[in-house]
């Protein structure tokens, strides 16, 4: 990673935002994110969603 490169971000969207951009149910996106949250790739409040690592949560395989 260059070290210009920004690794962190906030996001405002909600749940039904990304399954619908997902084109998946909401439901497992609610396990993703939560998933995501015990891995410390993402803390969540007051809707919006700090990604707290972009290149670990790239790195995140299926």
């Amino acid at each position: 990673m260059n070290i210009n490169e920004v690794n962190a971000c906030t996001i405002d969207i909600t749940r039904d935002g990304i399954a619908s951009i997902a084109g998946t149910a909401n439901e497992t996106v609610s396990r993703m994110l939560s998933d995501f949250k015990e891995e410390k790739l993402i803390s969540k409040e007051k809707g919006k969603i700090f990604i707290n690592s972009i290149k670990n949560l790239r790195d995140v395989k299926q």
